[in-house]
């Protein structure tokens, strides 16, 4: 049966935020794809900012978005576009990539940020719930907290990521009071009742 719960193209914005300072893992960058509509999104992190590294995280996200969203492919759920910056990580191999995955490529101009808002506000609102939850997680009576904070920035980062996708992210989903993995998934993502965990239901 076919699932109409997707009307509109299925566009990944995608951008990448330099973090400045390694994790204990190597990784310096994140780079962040959320889905128009729904607004679910994945991080990928990678120890450099190049076309190699992020054609492997953006095969990697759009792979685990379209099987939470379409488990074996039985609706045919695919990402359909891709809208990014002009960056020089997009080029080479991850032309190539979106190319072979017949994907439409849309490259905004440079210096424009307000094209791509949807990542850039996912960017600063990941950015204030890890750190949240690293102070919450290692502040305490000790001279680590820092250090701390930057070996863990990765997995913070990912779990942040995790947590926004079951909240209600935009005001149709606040309307609803559906979330966006329940949006993103036709419903199928709930909550198991008694416990906190997200399960997709058959």
């Amino acid at each position: 049966r076919e699932c109409r719960c997707w009307p509109w193209l299925a566009t990944a914005n995608i951008d990448t935020l330099d973090m400045i300072q390694k994790s204990i893992a190597g990784n310096r960058y994140c780079l962040n794809m959320v889905i128009n509509g729904t607004q679910y999104g994945d991080i990928a992190t990678s120890a450099n900012k190049d076309s190699v590294s992020t054609t492997r995280g953006y095969r990697q996200m759009k792979q685990r978005i379209e099987a939470f969203t379409d488990p074996g492919g039985k609706s045919g759920y695919k990402v359909q576009s891709v809208k990014r910056d002009p960056g020089t990580e997009f080029l080479g191999e991850m032309k190539s990539a979106m190319a072979e995955d017949n994907i439409i490529d849309v490259a905004g101009e440079v210096n424009r940020h307000t094209e791509n808002a949807i990542v850039e506000n996912r960017h600063r609102i990941l950015q204030n719930m890890s750190a949240t939850m690293s102070i919450t997680a290692f502040e305490g009576e000790h001279e680590q907290s820092e250090e701390l904070t930057t070996a863990a920035w990765d997995e913070v980062q990912a779990t942040a990521s995790q947590l926004m996708n079951h909240t209600c992210i935009t005001e149709t989903q606040k309307r609803a009071g559906v979330t966006a993995a329940e949006e993103q998934s036709c419903a199928q993502a709930t909550r198991w009742p008694g416990t906190g965990l997200w399960v997709r239901g058959h």
